[in-house]
């Protein structure tokens, strides 16, 4: 019965569109076990366009797909065994980094010299979790916070930090569209891809180079939309990285987009940069194709479904440094004591009244007994025992009706994520936060959400 609507497509797709018939399902054997049929067939239609008669095949493949099954068991093994190594790796590296420079940044008595160690501990705290980023991103489990947008607008900010990465000997030219149709995706999504791609094109060109980025519009018709197979006839818009580099071979480009693999030597590679990409792109609803000549350069295509709509404004970014600050009451719950003490600390040197605790049954036992006046905000993760964040926030608005909340969470498998109630609407901040993240995300929240409120409270504080 699971399988009786697939087949029954694929045979109603053949005769009314004329598409071959080829299927597999189970069926069950008079003695109740189910086995595995392969089956194909063509129709025979007469002059006027009728089908007359069908002929075909089916063919028992169980044997076949146990097999397939155990041959999959042992790549998927392989995979987590490169990923572990890959991984394990890097994270190494970056916590040697962090433990190092911490240790040297506590014995030093010059303040230039610690902030240079602290610095270090910053960008390696940062590569580690670009690390964990990707690895939800190849695994479709980040959060996405999709809005409407013009691709031109995330290219241009963007731009000024792929020239940094990509490095002095390589040219890199935008070329956009001012009638480029809005797509509805996470910006800073698209921004993961463009910089992973960029990355990929700067190793490809070590004697330097040019590295083309453009932005357009297509129209994919049926033809083409059979050729890149993952996508359906429409409007499309267009994001095309393309570089002068060495190439990918043809053995190597038919896997570029698989889980883990990688050209790098066991254990100096997790495989995730370009499997990366393609979650990504795949869960805004689009796809993303390479074409490559050895010796030539190669061409990466991102295709994003447009649509009609307003553009919305992209996340505003500040590098000055400036936290915004507030007199409110928070309570802030999480059960990992060091990200709630540093959350704690944060907002307390912001202003903040903050009151703390480690669960939600914690969190609604202070609740009832802070007597200091409202609380305006609850900053709550969202899984954790005894009660998690979304039970609590029901509960909290019965005795603080007023209370807003902020969700924060780097874990993605909690059911809050996939209903209905948790949407585009809901304040939410994922995992790892600075405290640049952390302040802004407050105040936003608590002033209702205004959008561009952190860039006012900068220009009102200069």
């Amino acid at each position: 019965p699971d399988d009786l609507n697939l087949s029954r497509q694929a045979a109603i797709d053949h005769f009314e569109n004329k598409k071959p018939y080829e299927v597999e399902y189970r069926a069950r054997t008079k003695s109740g076990e189910y086995r595995w049929f392969s089956s194909r067939g063509q129709a025979l239609w007469d002059e006027s366009g009728r089908p007359t008669r069908f002929m075909g095949f089916m063919r028992d493949v169980t044997n076949q797909k146990s097999l397939e099954v155990q041959l999959m068991q042992s790549q998927k093994m392989d995979a987590f065994g490169q990923l572990a190594g890959g991984v394990a790796h890097d994270l190494n590296n970056m916590l040697s980094v962090v433990m190092s420079y911490t240790h040297l940044a506590r014995t030093t008595q010059i303040s230039a010299t610690r902030e240079l160690h602290l610095g270090e501990v910053l960008k390696a705290s940062e590569r580690a979790a670009e690390l964990i980023s990707q690895l939800l991103a190849f695994s479709r489990r980040q959060i996405i916070r999709p809005r409407t947008v013009n691709l031109n607008d995330v290219v241009a900010d963007v731009e000024r930090m792929l020239r940094r990465l990509v490095g002095e000997g390589i040219r890199l030219v935008t070329k956009l569209d001012p009638d480029v149709r809005l797509v509805e995706v996470d910006p800073g999504q698209v921004e993961q891809v463009l910089v992973n791609l960029s990355v990929n094109s700067s190793d490809a060109m070590p004697d330097g180079g040019t590295l083309l980025i453009e932005i357009s519009s297509e129209t994919v018709d049926e033809e083409r939309a059979t050729a890149l197979t993952e996508l359906l006839p429409g409007a499309y818009t267009v994001i095309t990285v393309q570089d002068t580099g060495v190439g990918i071979p043809d053995d190597v480009k038919e896997h570029v987009f698989e889980p883990f693999f990688t050209t790098k030597e066991v254990g100096k590679g997790s495989g995730l940069g370009l499997s990366t990409c393609y979650g990504i792109v795949a869960q805004s609803g689009g796809c993303i194709t390479v074409d490559s000549v050895v010796g030539k350069g190669s061409t990466f295509k991102i295709y994003f479904p447009a649509k009609e709509g307003l553009t919305e404004s992209l996340p505003f970014r500040d590098q000055s440094g400036y936290l915004p600050v507030g007199t409110e009451s928070i309570l802030v719950v999480e059960d990992e004591p060091l990200v709630r003490n540093v959350a704690v600390h944060v907002l307390k040197e912001q202003g903040y009244t903050v009151i703390e605790a480690s669960n939600g049954l914690e969190a609604l036992d202070v609740a009832s007994q802070y007597q200091d006046g409202p609380i305006d905000l609850l900053l709550t993760d969202m899984v954790m025992p005894a009660m998690g964040g979304r039970k609590l926030a029901e509960k909290l608005k019965e005795l603080h009706p007023d209370i807003k909340i902020l969700f924060t969470s780097g874990y993605t498998e909690d059911e809050a994520f996939k209903d209905e109630v948790f949407n585009e609407r809901t304040n939410f901040m994922g995992k790892p936060f600075d405290p640049s993240t952390l302040t802004r995300k407050v105040r936003e929240v608590l002033q209702d959400g205004v959008k561009g409120s952190a860039k006012e409270d900068l220009i009102n504080s200069a």
